[in-house]
């Protein structure tokens, strides 16, 4: 019997350990998906409107039962945006101050409330003009005990005061804007609501720490009315950057990004910013070749 060489034994050695890990693999994937199954779908319907959902973060929401969005995604899920719900609690440890503009229902008002709890300085600031998301966002926040202290502002964040019109899609409560193209087709439901420059807002707020904007294409106006937001020293912005919303609001997408570097921001993809560390920074040649992004804006440290 001819004896093997030394490479042929190597071969099969390396063969079986990678058959090993091979099961191995399978076991976890296995055990993932028992896993999955028992913690969603989870929703118990509370009205012919509403539904309470508890997410994998122990924080519950009353949700739309109709809205096409976030609720599906909630109660398969338990959870919404699965990476920014890991991210921002790391930019708003306890103690911090966080503003979230687009507030919806309150999905990252509460999360983030829970987190910090009820340490000293923690206290979250959350803007919603839509009128059924507001109500919604209160009870959220009534249900959801032992968390930061939040205030609430009913309006929209405009550059200028006064009266808008705030357009909602029917079957798409996430989805509202100050913009009736930007909204989308279908059944539209529209709300005059005030808007106010965000730095009125936070002109008497002795600092922010973390900032979300998420107002489906009118994220410039945002931004335009935060000259004094933006130069703020610790501030920190996740904002949600979609070219064709922009675009149908009336904006140039590279708007936002320049407003955000002009204030001394480096820009990340903040859906892969945890989990690729501290990758290189997003150029415009980049995001213009990008549908959508989640941005975070960070200044060097």
């Amino acid at each position: 019997m001819v004896e093997k060489t030394v490479e042929a034994a190597t071969l099969e050695t390396i063969a079986a350990q990678l058959g090993q890990i091979e099961q191995r693999l399978g076991g976890i994937e296995r055990t993932m998906r028992e896993i999955r199954q028992l913690v969603g779908p989870f929703a118990v319907p509370m009205s012919a409107d509403e539904l309470l959902v508890q997410t994998i973060h122990s924080v519950k929401y009353f949700v739309p039962i109709r809205d096409m969005v976030m609720t599906p995604q909630l109660i398969v899920y338990r959870q919404w945006e699965a990476e920014l719900s890991a991210l921002l609690p790391v930019f708003c440890p306890p103690g911090s101050v966080f503003v979230d503009v687009g507030a919806n229902f309150g999905y990252f008002t509460c999360l983030l409330a829970a987190r910090m709890g009820r340490v000293p300085g923690s206290r979250v600031i959350a803007v919603e003009p839509n009128p059924d998301m507001f109500r919604l966002l209160e009870t959220n926040i009534s249900i959801n005990w032992s968390i930061a202290p939040v205030r609430l502002e009913r309006v929209a964040v405009a550059a200028k005061a006064g009266e808008r019109m705030l357009h909602v899609p029917a079957a798409r409560a996430a989805n509202g804007s100050l913009a009736a193209a930007a909204a989308g087709e279908g059944q539209i439901r529209s709300f005059a609501v005030q808007a106010v420059p965000l730095d009125d807002l936070l002109r008497d707020e002795p600092r922010v720490d973390l900032m979300k904007v998420d107002v489906e294409g009118f994220e410039p106006e945002v931004f335009r009315g935060a000259v004094e937001t933006l130069a703020r020293p610790g501030l920190r912005v996740i904002c949600e950057w979609s070219q064709q919303q922009l675009r149908q609001a009336g904006f140039d997408p590279m708007e936002v990004p320049a407003v955000l570097r002009a204030n001394g921001f480096h820009l990340f993809d903040a859906e892969r910013y945890r989990v690729a560390g501290k990758a290189s920074a997003l150029d415009d040649a980049t995001m213009s070749g990008t549908p959508y992004l989640n941005l975070l804006a960070l200044r060097p440290e």
